[in-house]
């Protein structure tokens, strides 16, 4: 008998909160020129901004109520009066309208100032009257056009029988603003969170939302996570369920192509087992050599670690259709035990490559749903049989041949 087993879906919610149907979530977004900037990849920090917001539209629950108001995008060169005033709702606050919201963000255009406090004015107005509110500003730098003041506007907001919190992502951000950031989250209620690249910014866009949607409860197809990647049952993408001990690894694997991608969001959210003190995730190969990782700690109520890569030939046993493996552990926070319940959300892209052994032939999706229960392959039994030579998500080695090192 394994030592991990799935808790049917039904248990995993009953052990959270029932859900608040009335909360409502407004994106502020910087469009300002400074968006314009190179975020170190070679890219725009805009672009990389806009790759995290559609990538959280396509995970938000289907019911989720969420706006997109951003500021800088219409004004430049004009003087700072008209600058200033350049704050704009571009998607209303309202049961999730995911094209509508993608093409709204997909139209930004950064071009001049950074009106953050009157863009906190306009998102207050734009929640409504919903419950429980709350704004999520995410800004490369600090207000250059106060009055008013943002930090003075969250306090007012906070103070004012407006029910909202504010949460605030600085991306990328210097010193200065920073503080600015902080200030602003602090007096509105919320919490401050920084991102350095692309990847962290979805991520913590997606924790920081699930948070303002709370109470989260997990949602999707119940999904077995074993204690060996030899073991490990095949799946499809799609969205899951499932619980990881507190007292060892669960690992997965998912049917992949060769010029696919793939991107996992796994979602912990507060529940009767708590919040471990780190959650970690781990993309591997087909021979189990590591492809990229994550790791989510300081949640007070939900934590989100986020992998994603590009799948080459050399990834796959047999191209150009194979799998991946996926682990997931926790560490647990002094007095817990686990499981704790976890939410799986598993995006692939793109198209497979054709098979040069194969011409002619069609090659075989691997992006489709379900469950595929073909056996690991010989060398993920080997490894799995010697035990110690899959290396740990922050043990700081690399198995021999490894193409991408773990992150120091």
């Amino acid at each position: 008998m394994l030592a991990l087993l799935l808790v049917p879906a039904g248990a995993l919610a009953q052990s959270q909160p029932a859900p608040d149907k009335d909360a409502a979530v407004i994106l502020v977004v910087d469009a300002s020129k400074s968006m314009k900037a190179d975020d170190g990849s070679g890219q725009p920090k805009i672009a990389a901004a806009k790759a995290a917001l559609n990538t959280l539209v396509d995970e938000l629950p289907d019911d989720a109520k969420v706006g997109l108001r951003i500021y800088g995008s219409e004004v430049s060169g004009t003087g700072k009066a008209a600058g200033c005033a350049d704050t704009k709702l571009v998607s209303p606050v309202a049961p999730l309208d995911r094209p509508g919201l993608k093409s709204a963000i997909d139209a930004i255009t950064p071009k001049g100032f950074t009106p953050i406090g009157r863009s906190l004015q306009g998102a207050a107005q734009d929640l409504g009257t919903a419950k429980q509110k709350t704004v999520v500003l995410v800004s490369d730098g600090g207000d250059n056009c106060a009055p008013p003041a943002p930090c003075g506007v969250a306090r007012q907001l906070a103070k004012g029988g407006v029910a909202l919190k504010i949460q605030a992502v600085g991306f990328q951000v210097a010193s200065g603003a920073r503080k600015q950031l902080q200030c602003i989250a602090k007096a509105g209620g919320g919490r401050y969170v920084d991102a350095d690249n692309a990847k962290e910014l979805g991520g913590q866009l997606r924790s920081l939302t699930a948070r303002a949607l709370r109470p989260y409860v997990t949602q999707g197809k119940a999904l077995v996570g074993v204690p060996d990647p030899g073991q490990a049952k095949l799946y499809g993408a799609g969205q899951f369920v499932t619980t990881v001990p507190a007292s060892g690894p669960a690992w997965y694997s998912f049917k992949i192509g060769a010029g696919q991608t793939i991107a996992i969001s796994a979602t912990l959210p507060n529940s009767e087992a708590g919040i471990p003190a780190v959650f970690k995730t781990e993309l591997q190969d087909e021979s189990l050599e590591y492809m990229d990782g994550d790791a989510a700690t300081n949640g007070d109520d939900v934590l989100t670690a986020i992998v994603q890569d590009d799948v080459a030939e050399d990834d796959l046993r047999d191209p150009p259709v194979g799998r991946l493996f996926y682990k997931l552990e926790a560490d647990p926070a002094e007095g817990q035990s686990g499981p704790y319940p976890v939410e799986l959300a598993v995006r692939v892209t793109g198209k497979v490559l054709e098979d040069p052994k194969a011409s002619g032939s069609d090659p075989s999706p691997a992006s489709s749903g379900g469950d595929d229960d073909s056996g690991p392959s010989d060398v993920v039994l080997l490894a799995g049989g010697l035990g110690g030579i899959v290396v740990g998500l922050l043990g700081g080695g690399a198995l021999a041949g490894v193409r991408r090192g773990r992150p120091a």
